[in-house]
């Protein structure tokens, strides 16, 4: 375990080396070993991680598969682990069928004008410092956060401790560097109990609206949902918003990076990055 959570540091987003997941993928099937990481990487990322396993057990890279290396496995367990000679010479890809894609609509950069709005974080957005183009002034900022959504067993508890950690810091730099009074970082996991608590903070500080940054699909999408049903009868209005970086890069984010790797130089000139202006 403790090798699990060392190792989601080296890598962004949680993103599992080939090393521990082609080990672990031998075993059928690779769910549940993709749900053992993600109940245990302190920085698990639903999409990194899932297209991870999918990609070492062959079904992206359809027919080739990636195997463990006992020079990796030294290196990345520091040592702790020697698989000697033990290791499988080749691995037959696995078949699936192909999900088909399913366009997903981003919801405007922008919120209407004329509300008094209480931002939202939440577990696949906790970045604030860069909404402040975007027209949001919050009157306060609360992080909802669904850690045990993750998986159907839950996640570890140094994995829950650090999901709210995160959210705790984002809003102290929210209050500390924005202004923005930080409210408190709500359970996800009662959608219920969520609802009551923020129409509690919203009572307290006069707002009428939700702003929420946008979460696509997943876990947090879900936990979303039931919240937003559970405030549905609040009078509290709900707001996604979507990220001008998002709004520019995904149109191109459809056959993995290197489809969009030749857009970056326009991407940073359009959202003014470059240094031009």
């Amino acid at each position: 375990m403790k090798c699990c959570q060392r190792q989601s540091s080296n890598r962004s987003g949680g993103y599992p080396p080939a090393e521990f997941t082609s080990i672990i993928g031998t075993l059928p099937p690779w769910e549940l070993g993709a749900d053992f990481f993600l109940q245990h990487l302190l920085d698990g990322d639903q999409a990194a991680n899932t297209l991870s396993w999918r990609w070492v057990a062959g079904l992206h890279t359809r027919g080739k598969t990636y195997l463990a290396r006992r020079d990796n496995i030294r290196r990345y367990t520091e040592e702790r682990l020697d698989p000697g000679v033990r290791l499988a010479a080749s691995a037959p890809p696995l078949a699936d069928d192909m999900i088909p894609a399913i366009p997903l609509a981003l919801p405007p950069t922008r919120p209407a004008a004329g509300h008094r709005d209480l931002l939202l974080l939440h577990d696949d957005d906790l970045g604030i410092a860069s909404f402040a183009p975007n027209g949001i002034a919050p009157a306060v900022a609360c992080a909802f956060i669904a850690a045990d959504a993750r998986s159907p067993n839950g996640v570890a508890p140094p994995v829950r401790a650090f999901a709210r950690a995160l959210a705790a810091d984002a809003l102290a730099h929210a209050e500390r560097d924005r202004s923005i009074p930080a409210g408190p970082v709500i359970d996800g996991g009662d959608a219920a109990g969520a609802a009551a608590d923020l129409q509690r903070v919203a009572a307290r500080f006069g707002t009428t609206r939700v702003v929420v940054t946008f979460a696509p699909v997943g876990p947090a999408r879900d936990a979303l949902d039931a919240l937003r049903a559970q405030l549905a009868r609040s009078g509290l209005e709900w707001s996604e918003v979507a990220r001008d970086y998002d709004a520019v890069t995904w149109p191109f984010a459809t056959r993995g990076f290197f489809g969009l790797r030749a857009r970056i130089p326009a991407i940073v000139r359009e959202l003014g990055l470059d240094g031009s202006d």
